[in-house]
């Protein structure tokens, strides 16, 4: 009896198919299916390729964690004295700590001199400095700071007649009249810091002590204690705040001052209204004195 399935069928074609390995079936679909080829299995040279890459990523982050950075030391210092035309050295040790949420620096022994005009006296020496900053704020261009401590700083201010500031980094820039912005710091901690002040105009000489201390009990806070001269009669300022911690940009910062000499006294009672942007703050003023030549004299 004819077979009339094999009669309309292709017959032929389903037989030779039916004797093809089905893994050589497979092979054959896959290979064609445009899905699976776009994800295909890496070949021996994509192997290779992602194997070196591995190697070479692992040998970078095992030769920083490895790095003296004390080797930096110089190259960074001659860098920036070039940069700020003035000697900046750093003398002790350099640590760096990369693979972190926060990464971190310390420096110790940081040397920062004076200008051509005031080079027999530093304008900064720290004993120890050690900052941090977020690492997701740096992934998008800002700069947050967890921690910055400061150990024995020594700072001394210069400002001559003609207007020169030993401080001033910059110079030639022009003075846009805007204050000292630094980037926010949600702990800023002062140890044993002096300041040392020359102002030539005024006739002020001062030499301050300043700290800034973590904790609740009554020494936490800012303080800078500073007495001198001004017209060779005494003169007396301080100046207190609350700690520097969880400090916010948008949470004012309080603060008092008194400042006395010359028959007379200031008291300021205010706040720096986005802290760390020192060009912006508001105070009420009181003054008392004898003779408004003397208060002038006093506030310049």
């Amino acid at each position: 009896m004819p077979n009339t399935l094999k009669d309309k069928l292709n017959w032929p074609f389903f037989r030779d198919r039916a004797l093809v390995p089905a893994g050589v079936r497979v092979k054959a679909w896959r290979d064609s299916d445009p899905f699976i080829a776009a994800v295909r299995l890496p070949g021996r040279t994509e192997k290779v390729v992602a194997s070196i890459t591995l190697l070479l990523i692992l040998a970078i982050v095992v030769f920083l964690m490895l790095f003296d950075w004390n080797w930096l030391r110089g190259p960074i210092g001659q860098w920036a004295s070039a940069k700020y035309d003035r000697e900046i050295q750093l003398n002790g040790d350099l640590d760096v700590t990369l693979f972190s949420w926060t990464p971190s620096v310390q420096v110790r022994g940081l040397r920062i001199g004076g200008p051509d005009w005031a080079r027999e006296r530093d304008t900064l020496n720290v004993a120890d400095l050690q900052a941090s900053a977020r690492l997701r704020a740096l992934l998008v261009g800002r700069i947050e700071m967890p921690l910055v401590a400061i150990t024995r700083p020594e700072v001394v201010l210069i400002a001559t007649d003609d207007g020169r500031q030993s401080w001033d980094l910059n110079p030639d820039a022009p003075d846009t009249g805007e204050g000292l912005k630094l980037p926010p710091i949600n702990q800023l901690i002062i140890r044993d810091g002096t300041v040392s002040l020359d102002e030539q105009r005024r006739n002020v000489r001062l030499e301050a002590t300043i700290s800034a201390r973590e904790g609740s009990d009554g020494d936490a806070g800012f303080t800078l204690d500073g007495q001198g001269t001004i017209n060779d009669t005494p003169l007396t300022l301080v100046i207190e705040g609350g700690p520097f911690i969880n400090i916010r940009r948008d949470r004012p910062y309080g603060f008092r001052a008194a400042l006395s000499g010359v028959n007379s006294r200031l008291e300021a009672r205010g706040s720096i209204t986005r802290p760390f942007d020192l060009g912006q703050f508001q105070a009420t003023l009181s003054l008392q004195g004898r003779d408004l030549a003397d208060l002038y004299l006093l506030t310049g």
